[in-house]
């Protein structure tokens, strides 16, 4: 074992990560979970695997992490649907990014992006947990230009100047998705935890009413930092 030096630094802050995978919406614990982000930008980038030529793909990025996905078929029909048929028509709104299994091989992590809409879940108006996830679409699903789907193809970008083609090498880290300090970030599932835990101890009129400063929103929509602030409220009130 080596010792380490004040000369350390984090190989996932040396190459640092571009793309969103599946594999990223782990929880602290390693369990995948839903992650619901809002949508700052959609376009169009010339990308190459390693061994092909360049071919136009389609970019989503997010608020509050640097992380881009690649669209595929699927997601794409879901942003139509929902919010308009220009690309445009997306940006400000807000997406779930369900993890769904990949029969289709193409994935290293063997599971895939589906975005989903949870206010059309049954939420649970005390806790505001989400009872179900929309229906997963099919696994086998290709991406933009076919085989093989859009979001497995960008595992093989890699490196930060792999959108160029200009590095084949694996990364050692993919880093975090979200800075572990920033209040802004998504709520992970013991933060959740906690809260339910909390709101058990507490009359259900006044959970009711204090979720009224967040809009109603349930809790896999409310941040890191309001769960937070959520919980310590519940505890308090039911110490008093």
């Amino acid at each position: 074992m080596t010792a380490s030096t004040k000369h350390d630094f984090s190989w996932d802050d040396a190459f640092p990560e571009r793309w969103l995978h599946a594999d990223d919406l782990r929880d602290e614990a390693g369990n995948l979970r839903d992650v619901t982000l809002t949508i700052t930008d959609v376009y169009k980038e010339k990308l190459r695997i390693p061994g092909s030529r360049p071919s136009d793909a389609y970019v989503v990025s997010f608020l509050k992490t640097k992380r881009e996905y690649v669209l595929n078929k699927t997601n794409a029909r879901f942003l139509k649907a929902h919010f308009g048929k220009m690309s445009g028509d997306a940006i400000g709104h807000k997406v779930t990014l369900h993890p769904v299994a990949d029969e289709s091989g193409k994935s290293n992590s063997g599971y895939r992006i589906l975005f989903v809409d949870p206010p059309n879940a049954s939420v649970d108006p005390v806790t505001g947990e989400v009872a179900g996830a929309a229906e997963a679409a099919p696994a086998t699903e290709t991406g933009q230009n076919g085989d093989p789907g859009a979001e497995a193809a960008a595992d093989a970008f890699t490196g930060p100047d792999a959108a160029n083609g200009d590095s084949d090498e694996e990364p050692p880290g993919r880093g975090a998705l979200f800075d572990a300090d920033d209040p802004d970030r998504p709520a992970t599932t013991g933060d959740k935890k906690k809260l339910s835990e909390a709101l058990a101890h507490v009359p259900t009129p006044w959970a009711k009413d204090y979720r009224k400063r967040f809009g109603g929103r349930s809790n896999s929509e409310l941040t890191h930092g309001e769960i937070v602030a959520f919980t310590a409220a519940a505890v308090k009130e039911a110490l008093a």
